[in-house]
């Protein structure tokens, strides 16, 4: 049976390119993101059909997830996945942070989780035939950051979530896993000096910098019946970042 998901941040980057590894196993996809006109042109680049659809959603607020996810189940009748790729990050040590900078960073990094995490299991409960979660934190919240605190903090917070739900809901067939990548190929790190690039390329074993394809494969993974007997996890795709 083909699943209903939702992919909250999927009008660009992991959020993106995980909406087209669902669309090409058959499923239908909801992508959300704050900005009406990237989402469009998401929506278009996808070119999923009856398939594919976008919401305008700012998911740091309560009401715009719940009708995100009132909107998935009326257009495609249920919900079985719901993916996390909404973040920001802010390269602010602690000493040099306001208060309204913290707040910022964990409304989008945490409380967003929040409100998503909570309304898919609402609706799983309510199906009664189980579901998936696939939230995406970072190596920087298992690791930690020399800068960027918050962000840290949040991912951890999101690790640390996922752990918990994933076990608590196990049993009513509800699975809640997490992505923890290293650094991914972007615009943004492609604009880095070379020897700055070089230089963070070299804190991967594996020599390189993720594709966004790369994780969105595991976010995938993690949703599908592959992964039936996977709760609770966090996996890193951080070509061995995390280990050294």
């Amino acid at each position: 049976m083909n699943k209903t998901v939702i992919i909250t941040g999927g009008s660009s980057g992991i959020g993106l390119f995980a909406a087209k590894c669902f669309l090409e196993h058959g499923d239908n996809v909801v992508i959300a993101g704050r900005n009406k006109e990237r989402g469009e042109k998401a929506l278009a680049e996808l070119n999923g059909g009856e398939k594919a659809a976008y919401f305008p959603c700012d998911t740091t607020k309560e009401e715009e997830v719940q009708q995100l996810v009132r909107f998935a189940v009326e257009k495609f009748g249920r919900l079985d996945v719901m993916v996390t790729a909404a973040g920001a990050a802010r390269a602010v040590k602690i000493h040099e942070e306001d208060y309204e900078g913290w707040r910022s960073v964990m409304s989008t990094d945490l409380d967003s989780i929040f409100f998503s995490n909570r309304d898919a299991i609402r609706v799983f409960q309510e199906q009664k035939s189980g579901g998936a979660i696939v939230n995406v934190s970072s190596i920087a919240g298992i690791c930690g950051m020399t800068t960027s605190h918050g962000y840290a903090a949040a991912k951890a917070a999101v690790a640390n979530l996922t752990q918990s739900l994933g076990v608590t809901y196990a049993k009513e067939g509800i699975r809640v896993n997490a992505v923890a990548p290293g650094y991914v190929k972007t615009p943004l790190i492609a604009g880095l000096p070379e020897e700055r690039v070089r230089a963070m390329e070299a804190l991967h074993p594996i020599g390189r910098f993720a594709e966004p394809r790369e994780v969105a494969e595991a976010i995938y993974f993690l949703a599908s019946d592959a992964a039936s007997f996977i709760t609770g996890a966090v996996l890193p795709v951080d070509g061995g970042y995390s280990i050294i």
